[in-house]
């Protein structure tokens, strides 16, 4: 999944790629919407029981660098997916 930034002038505008590595393929994930999704930085933020079923990591285009309004929706819209 790849998210380009939109903003006015900018000759190419930032987008980022989302990668999902899937740790665990046997649990059973019902679909949702991306707006249903909780991003975490760090394991520790977490405040309930969780199993890690999967890590999305965002890289950089070679363009611009993506606000991180942008790095945001790209892993909620992958996250969703997967």
């Amino acid at each position: 999944m790849e998210v380009a930034a939109r903003a006015g002038s900018e000759p190419r505008p930032a987008s980022v790629r989302v990668h999902t590595k899937i740790l665990d393929r046997s649990f059973p994930r019902a679909g949702m919407c991306a707006a249903a999704v909780a991003l975490f930085d760090a394991p520790s933020e977490v405040r309930k029981p969780y199993v890690e079923v999967a890590q999305v990591s965002p890289s950089r285009d070679r363009g611009r660098e993506p606000s991180p309004d942008v790095v945001e929706r790209a892993e909620r819209n992958q996250a969703a997916k997967d």
